[in-house]
């Protein structure tokens, strides 16, 4: 199978897991960084998230923003364990069903 590059790819977090994303890839910057290091194919798609991230984010503003980051771990690790995502989760790493097995209730093999 031929990937296209010129595709692009939605990833959906919740507000508390993108504010601790955003915590760890600013934690990453390094100020003593030369300009005249190139960066590395990885960190130039960390960077561009970081930056989607602030982009999308309006807690990054707000007067009480330590509080609203203190939060969010709690908030991510209690959202991680509910059912839906559970259920999410396992419904993620199931095979598709191929188009001559679709609604037999039999899942198609490993291509």
């Amino acid at each position: 199978m031929v990937m296209s590059a010129d595709k692009d790819v939605e990833v959906r977090l919740s507000t508390s897991e993108a504010l601790v994303l955003f915590e760890w890839l600013t934690s990453l910057d390094d100020p003593d960084r030369s300009d005249e290091t190139p960066f590395s194919a990885l960190e130039v798609v960390l960077i561009h998230l970081q930056g989607q991230i602030e982009t999308q984010l309006p807690a990054l503003f707000a007067p009480d923003y330590n509080e609203i980051l203190e939060r969010a771990p709690s908030e991510v690790l209690a959202g991680a364990y509910s059912e839906e995502a559970l259920s999410d989760a396992l419904a993620a790493t199931l095979p598709p069903l191929c188009e001559r097995c679709r609604g037999t209730g039999r899942e198609s093999a490993a291509f």
